[in-house]
């Protein structure tokens, strides 16, 4: 496997070509990374005796941390931070790492494990997945860590995960639906006024209306002014409210401005309140919700690029301006500023890329600031092919056979 990446601004375009005689598809963007064994035994050593600075992760308390070119460079090339992992013997455990700025891999290290546990796409994309008993007493940790070095944000998770052997998850069971919000678990989320949380929307958050929500809880007192706003990056924000004295639930689409909702009430009685972030597609991701007496000023963008119906028909590129090119094994960085030329109406950057034919290539794009969009083209193709969300939430992958040997067009 071959594996190149392009950073468009908070964003990132992999390039991924894997020759093997199996079927063209998606799937084909897992990961299999083969380390000698002294540099495991390097990296294992590195984790236990490097600094934690403090930060720690736990059960049900998602933390926010940032890669930098500040962080240990570790011997297999990666960028790591160490955090420690609060937990208790018996305790079966999901550790989730999630970027939109980096190709995530994890580590979990601590008592009975050997030389650690380790994954790179074993969650959602691009992000990171490993289960874990903790067996034994001692000093857990946590390491986030990034392929090729990458640097960026990114959320560690840790959530409960019955039946969690060593490294691999068991198969979660489909989704709940629910119609009735007064029945969404809350699994001891809980927001009060003047806070500022994260949360995440995952493929085993229950659904409304065929889209995932997740409910917290809110204590009310009558007559008290609340706001509330969702905000994501990743996803088209909806947002609801239930509790005593609401005659309906409290509904909103994009009240804070961008593509972000913002609920503004007084609590009609005092009781147990739901508010609930959800999203007006099936997709998830990662979201905050801040809260107030008072709602601040909104956003002055509108909700744009969130596209409906069918595709427009690819027109001629020729105004599209060829930036750099995009090679295996090496990664660019870019960032689109809005002067760029435009294709089917939308601004683009084009990235050249050398393949030959019979690889399997999978193209995938990501950005935290604006809904991606691929196009490919080249020798072999009578028109581009194109994709929107097919790496979910709002990012974009194209999973093809090249056709031909020659120089593609990838248009970012």
């Amino acid at each position: 496997m071959r594996q190149g990446v392009l950073r468009s601004g908070s964003g990132k375009l992999s390039v991924r070509a894997i020759r093997a005689a199996v079927p063209v598809s998606c799937a084909l963007a897992a990961v299999l990374a083969v380390v000698p064994a002294d540099a495991v035994a390097q990296e294992r050593s590195i984790f236990s005796v490097l600094d934690t600075q403090g930060r720690s992760v736990a059960l049900a308390a998602p933390a926010d941390g940032a890669l930098s070119t500040g962080d240990v460079l570790s011997a297999g090339g990666r960028r790591v931070q160490v955090w420690s992992l609060s937990a208790a013997p018996g305790s079966a455990l999901r550790v989730d790492l999630r970027s939109a700025d980096f190709d995530a891999f994890l580590y979990v290290v601590g008592p009975g494990l050997g030389e650690g546990l380790r994954d790179d796409d074993g969650g959602e994309g691009l992000n990171s997945r490993l289960c874990v008993e903790i067996s034994q007493p001692g000093e857990y940790r946590v390491v986030a860590s990034s392929l090729s070095g990458g640097t960026g944000s990114f959320t560690l998770e840790v959530s409960e995960a019955p039946g969690a052997a060593d490294g691999s998850c068991p198969e979660t069971a489909e989704a709940e639906s629910i119609n009735d919000l007064s029945l969404l678990p809350t699994d001891g989320r809980r927001l009060s006024v003047g806070e500022d949380v994260q949360g995440f929307l995952g493929p085993d958050d229950p659904t409304v209306f065929e889209a995932p929500a997740q409910a917290w809880a809110v204590e009310g007192t009558a007559g008290e002014p609340f706001s509330v706003d969702l905000v994501s990056d990743d996803f088209d924000a909806y947002l609801m409210v239930e509790g005593p004295g609401l005659a309906a639930w409290l509904q909103d689409d994009d009240g804070a401005g961008r593509c972000d909702s913002r609920l503004t009430f007084d609590f009609p009685e005092t009781g147990a309140y739901r508010v609930v972030a959800s999203t007006l597609d099936a997709t998830g991701g990662s979201f905050r919700l801040v809260t107030g007496t008072e709602p601040g000023p909104p956003d002055p963008q509108s909700c744009i690029g969130l596209d409906s119906g069918s595709d427009p028909e690819p027109v001629d590129p020729g105004n599209v301006s060829e930036v750099g090119s995009l090679s295996f094994d090496e990664t660019m960085n870019g960032m689109m500023s809005g002067g760029e030329g435009t294709y089917a109406g939308r601004s683009m950057q084009g990235w050249t890329l050398g393949a030959s034919e019979g690889d399997r290539v999978a193209i995938e794009m990501r950005s935290a600031d604006f809904d991606s969009y691929l196009y490919l083209s080249g020798p072999g193709f009578n028109e581009p092919i194109y994709d929107d969300d097919g790496a979910g939430n709002l990012h974009s992958r194209i999973c093809v056979e090249i056709p031909e040997t020659g120089v593609y067009t990838i248009y970012a």
